[in-house]
């Protein structure tokens, strides 16, 4: 695990999980005035959006391996290769980790490999086993089907073009998903949730700024009361002589 990178990734997410949490609560607050309602919204997809890219992140560098087996929402999904009893090896490269589903789809396990954060291949053995590819520092990772590593070496580079195609008997699918974990699916969901976020945020400080006056007296303006304060002055002072 890269500590620092995962200090990194804890900080700004905690940061910006604060401010949508905040949101929330201003929003919930003030839920009778829609102009201060719709920070409820802004709110819950800034979190989303954490989740979905921060949160991802996170997984990727090993900040979640504490969790253990987990399903990371996957949704549409591609590289998937079948094992020779029928069960699905899905990749998912944001979050860095490989879940196997059974034949109906249905979650059984998931681990997170060591790609460095990068992208990877994933292959299936006659033999059952699980052979990954990844294209940061050319490794070469074996597991078996209950995510038990059996082999780490590492490939000569020139061979990365090949390892790293994805094998021809690759599927593309959707993993079934809840339609609210969709925005945890990938980070091009998360950053939409948080530039929606981010849309409302602008809105509701422009409806409820104070309005502010742009009139500047012009300069003759200006003069003209200078004069006419002075001559004031001058008969006010003319009249108490004369008295």
């Amino acid at each position: 695990m890269n500590i620092f990178a995962t200090g990194a990734i804890v900080i700004i997410a905690l940061l910006l999980s604060f401010a949508a949490a905040n949101s929330v609560v201003i929003g919930l607050r003030g839920i009778r005035n829609w102009r201060t309602a719709i920070l409820l919204p802004a709110g819950v997809l800034g979190l989303f959006g954490v989740g979905g890219f921060f949160g991802a992140a996170l997984s990727s560098v090993g900040g979640l391996d504490f969790l253990g087996s987990f399903e990371w929402p996957i949704g549409h999904t591609s590289g998937v290769v079948r094992l020779p009893d029928g069960r699905y090896v899905v990749p998912h490269t944001a979050s860095g980790r490989v879940q196997v589903y059974d034949r109906d789809l249905k979650f059984q396990r998931g681990w997170r490999i060591n790609a460095g954060g990068g992208t990877f291949v994933v292959r299936a053995s006659p033999e059952g086993k699980i052979k990954i590819d990844t294209s940061r520092e050319n490794r070469h990772l074996v597991y078996d089907p209950d995510g038990r590593l059996l082999l780490e070496v590492t490939y000569p580079t020139e061979e990365s073009r090949a390892r790293l195609t994805a094998p021809v008997d690759a599927l593309t699918l959707i993993i079934p998903t809840p339609w609210w974990k969709w925005p945890l699916t990938g980070p091009f969901y998360g950053w939409t949730c948080f530039m929606v976020t981010l849309g409302l945020w602008g809105l509701h400080d422009r409806l409820t700024r104070r309005p502010t006056s742009t009139w500047k007296p012009k300069s003759a303006e200006v003069a003209a009361v200078a004069r006419a304060a002075a001559d004031t002055t001058d008969r006010n002072a003319s009249t108490a002589l004369r008295r």
